[in-house]
């Protein structure tokens, strides 16, 4: 059997241990969750970096400028997800940059 196909059997075979009602609620419950609603509830200072191939996220950048009180966001151009693991160098130093800023 291919190493794939394997592998999808052991996670077949791993999911069916699982409580199938706790992964039901869990759907459910990620399926009607709206944070946008809580948004304008966060007061503490924000910093968020996406990156620019981050067309899930980016989408919702005005409403974070538009909702949160004090939001500073950065797009990392060429980049998608895992920011920390693709730039860390560039991540750590926005990061140290922002604290400085906030003294």
């Amino acid at each position: 059997m291919p190493k794939d196909r394997q592998f999808r059997r052991e996670l077949k075979e791993h999911m069916y241990k699982a409580n199938h009602h706790v992964w039901a609620k869990y759907y459910y419950d990620v399926m009607h969750f709206n944070c946008k609603d809580d948004l304008a509830k966060i007061t503490a200072p924000a910093l968020l970096m996406y990156g620019s191939r981050s067309d899930s996220f980016n989408t919702y950048i005005k409403t974070y400028k538009k909702e949160l009180a004090d939001v500073e966001i950065f797009v990392i151009k060429g980049e998608s997800h895992q920011l920390p693991t693709r730039q860390p160098s560039y991540v750590n130093q926005i990061i140290t940059g922002y604290l400085l800023s906030r003294k």
